[in-house]
Parts: structure tokens; sequence; C-alpha cells
């Protein structure tokens, strides 16, 4: 167990210094704006540029020119103004008055009089004047206009302001509007004076009449700048490149990734939450495989095994930190440990790798939940991995997971199916594809180094064209047949008390391969004069005690896995061989036997599967000789009999069998003697009445 916590530090060690090196921990202002860049800086993940973003958007905005609306008061007021005068000028006109216009504070010279003086009143004040300034000869037409000339003079000038008006007259461009309404009057009148005198009261009483409508301007330019798509950069993209200066744009982006302006304390303080936050997970998964899989930390293979494929994993990460998240095959290294380990600790050393990967990719929320998201589904359809027809359904399933939490968590998070959501999605969906492709392909590798059999490995040897197996059906046919009968089992005891049914079964297949080296010594396979007849009790049991080595050197030799040379070895334990060793007492009437001369040499059984198939071996023939003589309770009740000669003679204490699954497996032994137990309906004779008269052949 202390083995396996020290790999449990060594993992842990990886993963610190994976999120180190990865986006979490830099210390100083690495960067000044206008400097040079000490290195070369990577989008870690997609990131905009706000810089160029908003330069775009100032672009935008000044395109949009200010929206304008009609300022109706300006034209009541023009209407009022020339309205006023005409009326003014009429009714002194019917008068006979003098017309004059305002003072405006000269004398008759033109020149200002001084404030005080007595000349400082306007002599015309008691005068009635005109609202509009004319020069005497514009006063003195105006006053022998005759009345049609002054009626049309009057709308004419009305015209003419009406359709100035209507072009509209803004602030700006007040000059040109003049010169229209010049133009206008002047091809009204066939005088030249007449018109400059309408020029002179139409001007005095035009205003704009075009004002900024800024509601609707601030909404245009707010229109415009929502229009602008962000300027992204990509993961993966170059921000700046070692040596080149730090402008402002790339400043920017530097330091909304955290990499300009920091102090060592800001940095370390990150990296130790960073690194706190794997810690937490560790010490979970530290106890879960303590309390849940207590195997693992037992077995130092497995340990070192399972931190590998963790810290694997981690490297991953941490190479692929510059792509977007839903590219890096988390799946496939949950899928590994489920198939190499077990399911259950495979999901926790998901969670662990979810966590950890998604501190380094940035410690976004969202690569948390799809790292866990992918893993899970990983983990759970990993054993439909063993059968070929259902590998593509495993990876469509992982590669719809991961599209589906990638793109969901994409749409919520920005509101909207962005084409980053929409890729990364994409990206996704080909990593699933691509983690079960993976994963099976380099199966093999693992289970060459580390030793293991998988149930993909164990459907190679299970074929009846194997060379040992095929040896076994032509030189040893009753070992064949046995071991057909011990596979089932074996196999059916697996699958009820939880073991590994595929290797119970392919074990029990080759169980006895040893026999080949002597097979006529082995009763199986006789066929009438029995050669131990003749043979002393002691050459008898040495022949019979050596065939699990036989057979482990053959399967040595045939490069079988150690799991399958291990039931081979095992399969007899330290068992008694009692025929042999009461027939030497009676040969030998005068001293006793050692018991060490009629045992296998071992090793006991050290794995389930291997008790499994030691426990079916001692039934298959020995029950099936007595299934004539005993009922269905006499038979179980032997069976259990011969268990329990296994447990009191100690062969089973180093199995890891529980005494419930002893009897658990007593139990489906049972059901397989059961159906091979069932009766058969008679055939009648081929000249009996049941027969067919027409073919002569048998109903059955």
């Amino acid at each position: 167990m202390i083995f396996a916590f020290a790999m449990l530090a060594a993992a842990f060690v990886v993963s610190a210094a994976a999120v180190l090196l990865g986006n979490s921990f830099t210390s100083g202002a690495v960067v000044e704006a206008g400097g040079i860049s000490p290195r070369r800086f990577m989008a870690p993940r997609e990131i905009e540029n706000t810089v160029a973003t908003r330069r775009l958007i100032d672009e935008a905005v000044a395109k949009v020119t200010a929206l304008l609306k009609r300022d109706a008061g300006a034209d009541e007021r023009v209407s009022a103004r020339l309205s006023s005068f005409f009326d003014e000028a009429d009714a002194l006109r019917s008068a006979g008055s003098p017309i004059i216009t305002p003072w405006d504070g000269t004398d008759s010279s033109g020149s200002p009089l001084e404030s005080g003086s007595d000349s400082s009143l306007n002599p015309l004040e008691s005068t009635v004047s005109l609202s509009i300034y004319m020069t005497d000869p514009q006063r003195g037409r105006l006053l022998d206009m005759t009345t049609p000339e002054f009626t049309d003079f009057r709308e004419a000038i009305n015209v003419t302001m009406e359709k100035t008006l209507n072009d509209g007259v803004r602030e700006e461009s007040m000059a040109r509007s003049l010169s229209d309404l010049k133009s206008n009057l002047d091809g009204r009148f066939g005088s030249a004076f007449d018109a400059a005198l309408a020029y002179t009261v139409a001007s005095a009483a035009l205003e704009p009449n075009l004002v900024v409508d800024e509601d609707a301007t601030a909404a245009a330019r707010e229109k415009a700048a929502s229009e602008v798509k962000p300027v992204l950069l990509r993961a993966g993209q170059k921000i700046v490149d070692a040596g080149e200066p730090v402008t402002d744009e790339t400043f920017a982006i530097l330091s909304e990734l955290g990499y300009t302006g920091r102090s060592f304390a800001d940095a370390a303080a990150k990296a130790a939450g960073s690194v706190g936050t794997v810690a937490a997970v560790f010490v979970a998964m530290a106890l879960y495989i303590r309390y849940f899989n207590p195997e693992t930390a037992r077995g130092k293979k497995s340990a070192i095994l399972l931190a590998t494929l963790y810290s694997a994993g981690v490297v991953s990460a941490l190479l692929m930190r510059s792509l977007p998240y839903g590219m890096f095959p988390a799946a496939m290294f949950t899928m590994l440990a489920a198939i190499l380990l077990e399911a259950r600790l495979a999901a926790a050393v998901g969670t662990a790798l979810s966590v950890t990967a998604a501190t380094v990719f940035g410690g976004e929320s969202g690569a948390v939940v799809y790292f866990l998201i992918t893993t899970a589904f990983a983990a759970v359809l990993a054993k439909y991995t063993t059968q070929r027809s259902k590998s593509l359904f495993v990876a469509i399933c992982v590669s719809a997971a991961g599209f589906g939490s990638a793109i969901s968590l994409g749409v919520g998070a920005a509101g909207s199916l962005t084409r980053e959501a929409l890729n990364n999605s994409v990206f996704a969906a080909l990593s699933g594809l691509g983690s079960v492709v993976m994963c099976i392909g380099t199966l093999p590798v693992w289970e060459i180094i580390f030793g293991i059999v998988t149930p993909i490995r164990l459907m190679d040897y299970a074929d009846p064209n194997h060379p040992l197996l095929r040896r076994l059906t032509i030189e040893a046919p009753g070992t064949y047949h046995h071991s057909l009968i011990v596979a089932n089992l074996a196999e059916t005891a697996a699958y009820d008390v939880g073991a590994d049914a595929a290797l119970a079964r392919v074990g029990a297949y080759y169980h006895d391969v040893g026999k080949l080296k002597n097979p006529y010594y082995f009763v199986e396979n006789q066929m009438g004069e029995n050669v131990h007849d003749s043979m002393d009790p002691y050459d008898s049991a040495d022949v019979i005690r050596r065939h699990p080595a036989d057979g482990g050197e053959m399967a040595a030799k045939a490069r079988l896995p150690k799991a399958i040379r291990d039931i081979i070895a095992e399969h007899h334990g330290g068992t008694l061989i009692k025929f042999f060793y009461y027939k030497a007492s009676k040969v030998y009437p005068d001293e006793t036997p050692d018991e060490r001369d009629f045992r296998y040499p071992g090793p006991l059984p050290s794995s389930r599967e291997s008790a499994l198939v030691m426990m079916a071996d001692t039934v298959e023939a020995a029950v099936r000789s007595k299934m004539s003589e005993l009922d269905e309770a006499g038979i179980q009740a032997f069976i259990r009999s011969l268990i329990k000669d296994k447990l009191d003679d100690g062969q089973l204490t180093e199995s890891g069998l529980t005494l419930k699954d002893v009897e658990t497996a007593a139990g489906s032994f049972w059901k397989v003697f059961r159906g091979m137990r069932h009766e058969r309906v008679a055939y009648p004779k081929a000249d009996s009445p049941e027969a067919n008269p027409e073919t002569g052949s048998v109903s059955p």
C-alpha cells in the first residue's frame, strides 16, 4: 500500500509541474508596453483583441452621419417673421408713413454715438419702423411699389421661402441654402434690384429648420457598433514573438491573459490555488482507492499502471494546452483505465484527470464539465469495446457525448450558437472518435508493457485454432473435452461472484495443457488399458504431479499471458493425489508414504479466477462419474463436500475468495450440471408404428 501511495505522490508531482508550466504561473512584469517581448506568447485559448475590436467600432461609428429631423418650430418662426414684416410694410404703405429700419446705434455719417451724449437717443424712436434692415434705395422702392407689385413681391418671397424650407436648411450648410435662395429669387424677378430687395427680406427671415436627431443618431451608432464582429485570436495563434516590440494592441491581449504587471505574490497565489485544487483531488482519489479499491493499493503493477495512465494524460494536456480543450482526448485515458483495471476506478481517475487537465487549459469551468461528461461516458462504455461489433457504437456514443456537451456549454456561455462553440463541438466529436480508436490501437502496447490480459486479448487465446488448443483436440481429445466443461463451470461461477469471467474461461481452456507431454497417462485420454495399473504408485504420482509445471513451460514457449500461465501452474495448488497415495499405502503396507511425494508442488491459487478453475476442475470429473448414482440433492451435497475438502486443505487461503463466494460458486456449478443432467425423449425404433411410413425415419 505504501508503494501505491508513493506512485500517487509521483503522479501529483507531475500534475503540479504541468499546472505550473501551463498558464498558471508567471512572476513579475513579463512584458511592458513599448518594450521587447522576452519570448513567444501563444494564445492558450480563444481571446478577443479588444484594441482591434475597439478600432473597428470607432470606424463604424464614425461612418454613421448625424441623423436630422425637421424643426417645425423653425418653419413657423420664419413664416411669422415674414408675415410680420409684410403686415408692417403694408400698413405703413397704406398710411403713407415713412418706412424706416431699426436704428443701428450710429449717426447719419455711420459713426457710432457714445453712450450718455445728447445724441445717444435714437432720433427715429418715435417713428414706426420695420423689423428688417434695408438701405434707403430699398426702402424707397418698397414704398413706391404699386399694390399689385407689392402683392407679387410678397407672393414670390413666400413661395421661394417655402421651397427653401422644404428642401431643408442646416446650420452647417446655411451658406448654400442662401445661395440657392438667391438663385431662385433671381429667376422670379425681371429687375435685379427687386431680386436683391427680395433676397434682403428673405435672407433676414431665414433660419435652419433641420436639426440633429440625437436619439436616432445615437441608436444608429449603437447599431453600427453592435454589428462589428469581435477580432478574435484563436487558441494556439501567435500573439507576439520573441524580440518583437510589444505594441499597445499586443499589450492589451497579454494583460488580459495575465502576463503583465503581475507581482510575484500575485503569481504565487494563483499557482498555489491551482496546485491546491489538484492536491484536493488527489486526496479524494487516494481515499477512494484506499476504501473502495484496496486491491489496487496492494498491487504494485496496478499502481504503476494507474499512475502512468494518469501522468500520460496530464502531460498530453500540457502539450495540447494551446489548442481548444475539445481536442484533448481525456476519454482515451479513462477508457484505457477501465479496460486495463476497473470501471469504477477509471471513473475516479477520469474525474481527477478532468480537474487537472482543465486547470492546465486555463481553469475554464466549461472545460471541467466537458471533461467530466466525456470521461464518465468512456468509463461506462469501455466494457463494450471488448466486442468488435460494438466498438463503432462506443465510438459514436463517446463522440456524441463530446459534441453535445461542448455545443451546450458553448451556447450556454455565449447565449447563442457562435462559431467558436460550433468549432469546439466539432473538435470534441472528432476527439471522441479518436479516443476510442487510439484506445483500441494502443491497447496491445499497454498489455505487453504491463503484462495485463484484457478481454480483447483473451478473445485471441480462446480461438480453438490456437496451436496448443489444436494439439489438445488431436493428441488429448479427452482432456480437451474435460477442459471445455471446466471452462463452462468456471465462467459461470466467475460471473456470479463478480470475477473476470473471460479470464476464468480461457484459463480453463489451457489449464491441463501440460498433459500433452504424456496424454495417455491421464484417464480421460485412455482407451482400454490403464498404464498406471502396471506402474509403481510413486512413479505414477510423479508423472501426474508434473503436468502443471509441464503446462507452464509449454505456455511460456507459446507466449501465453502470465495470468493464464498462473492458472495453469496453480490449478491444483498443493492438493494431495489421494488415489496414488492410498495405493502406495497398500503396495507398501510396512511404511507410511510421505504426503509430500503425492502432493502437487503448487503454488496455491493466487487469484479468484485461478481458484474457481481449481474448484471446477475438482468437481467436473468427480460429479460426472456420480451423476447416474445421485439425485439432485445428493449431487449438490457432493459438490459442496468436494469444495469443503479444498477449504479444509487450505488450498483457497490465498485466492481472495470469501466464504460467500465459495458458496455462490457451488451453486453456480450445480446450475451447469443440472443442464447436463436433463433427460432426453426416447426415440422409437425404426420398425415401430411411430416411424414415418414414407421415409422410414423416426419421428422426434
